[in-house]
C-alpha cells in the first residue's frame, strides 16, 4: 500500500472533523435534556474553579469517596469549556454529597439537575471537539502508515459506531480520555526521540489523570517502544519520569501525602467497584462480557460492516505482518494489545467505556481490509494478464 503524502493526510484529517460535526448536526445529538450521568459531571467542573482560585488544599479535594477516586483532568476541560462560554464554574460541594457511598444515579431527579442545565451546550461541544480530534488523529496516523484509502475507510467506520454516535454530543470524561489514548497511539507509531517520550509521558499522566485506566494506554505505548527500540531504554525510562511527575502535579489531592493518598485513591476504586459488581452491574461470565461487547461494537449495520471488516483485517495482518511498515506494524501491535487488555480488564456493562476501542478497531479493520481487497485485486490482475498473454501466444 502506497503511504499518503502530508498533505493528503492532512485533508483527510480535516475531513474527519468534518465528518464528526455533521454527524453531530444530522442527528441532533447535542440537543435534548440530561442523560446518562452529565449532570453529576457538570457538577464535578467545580474543581477547575478551585484550581483556578489556588484552593489547593481544600477539604473538596477528598471530599466524598467519588471526588478522591475520580481523578481530575476531566473536571479541568469542562471547567474550561464553562469559563469559555462565559459563565462560572457552579461552585463546590460537588453532586457526590448526596452519595456519599458512591451509589451515584444514571439521572438526577429534575430538581436537583435544572441548576446544571445552562452549562449543557458548553460541555457537549467540548465532548465534540474532542470526538473530532479522535477523527483528526485517526485519519491522518491511517493515511501515513496506510493509504489514503485505508484513512478514508477508517473514518467511515468510526464516525457510523453507534458508540461514537452515543458520545460525540454527551458531556463525560470518556472523549477526552481517549483522545489522550489516541495520542499515544500516534506517538508509538513513530520512532522515538528523548521529546517524544516525555510527550508521550506527559499524555499517559493526563489520561490516568482523567480516568485511572488511562494508565493502561501509556502502559501499551512503553511496551510497543520497548520492543521496537530497547536500546533507546533510557528515553522510555525519561518517559516514565514525566509520566509520575504529570500525574502528581495536576491532581492536588496527592499532595499532602502523595504515597498514602495514591494508595487510599486505589482502594476507594476498589470499593466502588465491589458495590457497582454487588449491585448486578458486572459481568457473571466471561461469555457474559464477550456479548455485551459484541451488541454495542457489533450489533447494528454498520457495526457488522466492521465486524466483518475486523475478521477479514485479523486473517490478513496475521498472515501478512512481514509485509507491513514498521509504523502500521507498530500501530496493529498497539491497537490489537488495546482491544484485548481493555476487555479483559472491562468491569461493569457502562456501553460508554467500550469507546475506548473503538478508534482502535477501526484502524485494525481499515488497514487489514484494504489491504486484503489490494492484494486480492492485484492478483487477479496478475492471472488475467497471465491468462491474456497465454491466449495471445503463437501456434
Amino acid at each position: 500500500m502506497l503511504t499518503a503524502s502530508r498533505r493528503t493526510a492532512a485533508g483527510i484529517a480535516i475531513l474527519g472533523i468534518v465528518m464528526v460535526l455533521a454527524g453531530v448536526k444530522v442527528t441532533h445529538a447535542s440537543a435534548g435534556r440530561f442523560r446518562i450521568d452529565e449532570t453529576l459531571k457538570i457538577s464535578e467542573s467545580a474543581f477547575f474553579g478551585l484550581l483556578m482560585q489556588g484552593r489547593f488544599f481544600d477539604p473538596a479535594w477528598s471530599g466524598t469517596i467519588i471526588d478522591r477516586a475520580t481523578p481530575p483532568v476531566g473536571k479541568y476541560g469542562f471547567g474550561l469549556a464553562i469559563e469559555l462560554s462565559g459563565r462560572r464554574v457552579p461552585p463546590v460541594p460537588t453532586l457526590n454529597v448526596r452519595t456519599p457511598a458512591g451509589n451515584v444515579p444514571m439521572v438526577y431527579p429534575d430538581d436537583v439537575a435544572a441548576p446544571y442545565l445552562p452549562y449543557l451546550p458548553a460541555v457537549r461541544h467540548a465532548s465534540t471537539v474532542c470526538v473530532a480530534l479522535i477523527a483528526a488523529i485517526l485519519g491522518w496516523m491511517t493515511a501515513r502508515t496506510a493509504s489514503a484509502l485505508s484513512a478514508l475507510f477508517a473514518l467511515v467506520l468510526f464516525c457510523t459506531s453507534y458508540l461514537t454516535n452515543l458520545l460525540w454530543a454527551t458531556a463525560v470524561f470518556d472523549p477526552l480520555l481517549i483522545l489522550f489514548a489516541t495520542v499515544l497511539l500516534l506517538l508509538a507509531t513513530h520512532r522515538s526521540s528523548a521529546a517524544s517520550c516525555v510527550l508521550a509521558g506527559i499524555v499517559g499522566g493526563l489520561a490516568m489523570e482523567t480516568r485511572l485506566n488511562g494508565a493502561l494506554f501509556f502502559g501499551l505505548t512503553v511496551l510497543i517502544l520497548l520492543v521496537a527500540e530497547p536500546k533507546r531504554w533510557r528515553s522510555i525510562v525519561l518517559s516514565g519520569v514525566a509520566f509520575v511527575a504529570t500525574a502528581f502535579a495536576v491532581n492536588p489531592y496527592y499532595w499532602p501525602s502523595p504515597i498514602s493518598r495514591v494508595v487510599q485513591q486505589f482502594h476507594d476504586i476498589h470499593t466502588l467497584l465491589d458495590g457497582l459488581l454487588a449491585s448486578g452491574r458486572g459481568f457473571s461470565t466471561p461469555g457474559a462480557k464477550i456479548r455485551f461487547a459484541f451488541e454495542y461494537l457489533f450489533g447494528d449495520v454498520p457495526g457488522s460492516v466492521l465486524f466483518v471488516s475486523t475478521l477479514i483485517a485479523v486473517y490478513w495482518l496475521v498472515t501478512r505482518w512481514r509485509t507491513l511498515n514498521e509504523p502500521a506494524l507498530r500501530g496493529a501491535l498497539w491497537c490489537g494489545a488495546n482491544v484485548v487488555v481493555f476487555l479483559w480488564w472491562l468491569p461493569v456493562a457502562w456501553p460508554r467505556y467500550l469507546f475506548a476501542i473503538v478508534p482502535s478497531l477501526c484502524f485494525l479493520a481499515a488497514v487489514g481490509t484494504t489491504g486484503f481487497i489490494s492484494e486480492a485485486s492485484s492478483l487477479v490482475r496478475f492471472r488475467s494478464a497471465k491468462k491474456i498473454a497465454a491466449n495471445e501466444e503463437p501456434e
